[in-house]
C-alpha cells in the first residue's frame, strides 16, 4: 500500500500544469492550415522520407514504443510518432485527451500537407485512428488498429 503512495507523489511531482486548446475542428479555422501549427494534444517525432504514416501510442504509451516500428518499416516511410499529452514528460490539457488528439491530428495532417497518411493506432491509439477516419475520411489512408476493440457511438465524446 506505500508503494502506491510513493507512485502517486512521483506522479503529481512530474507533472505539468494543464493548457487549454481552442475547440475548433472546423477545416476554416486559421488553426487549421499552415506549418505554423503546433499541436497541443501530442508531441511528434518525424523521421525519414516516403509515404506517410502516423504512429499512434495507446493510452499511457509515450512514442517511443514504436521504435522497433519504424526500424522495420525502414526505407521509403516517413514516420510520424506520437507522444500524446500529460505523457512521457508532456503537458496535460484541460480536454478530453481523445478529442483534443483526434482535432490536433487533423490539423497537423493538414498543416503538414500529408498525402492521405497511414494511421497506426495501439489500443486508445486505435480509437482514435477509427475516430479520425471516421470524421475525415479525405484526410486519411488505410487504418491499422493494434489491439483495440471498436468504440461504441458516444464513448469517445
Amino acid at each position: 500500500m506505500r508503494w502506491w503512495f510513493v507512485l502517486l507523489a512521483v506522479i503529481a511531482c512530474g507533472s505539468k500544469p494543464a493548457v487549454d486548446e481552442p475547440k475548433s475542428d472546423d477545416a476554416s479555422s486559421p488553426f487549421a492550415r499552415g506549418a505554423d501549427f503546433k499541436p497541443l494534444a501530442f508531441g511528434v517525432e518525424v523521421k525519414g522520407e516516403g509515404r506517410p504514416v502516423v504512429l499512434i501510442p495507446g493510452l499511457g504509451c509515450p512514442g517511443e514504443v514504436w521504435e522497433s516500428t519504424v526500424e522495420a518499416l525502414g526505407e521509403g516511410y516517413e514516420t510520424h510518432v506520437l507522444t500524446l499529452s500529460g505523457f512521457a514528460g508532456r503537458p496535460a490539457i484541460k480536454e478530453p485527451l481523445s478529442a483534443a488528439v483526434r482535432r490536433d491530428l487533423a490539423r497537423y495532417i493538414r498543416s503538414r500537407k500529408l498525402d492521405r497518411p497511414i494511421i497506426v493506432g495501439h489500443s486508445m491509439g486505435g480509437f482514435i485512428a477509427y475516430w479520425l477516419a471516421s470524421y475525415h475520411p479525405d484526410l486519411t489512408g488505410p487504418v491499422i488498429v493494434v489491439d483495440a476493440g471498436p468504440a461504441l457511438s458516444g464513448d469517445m465524446e
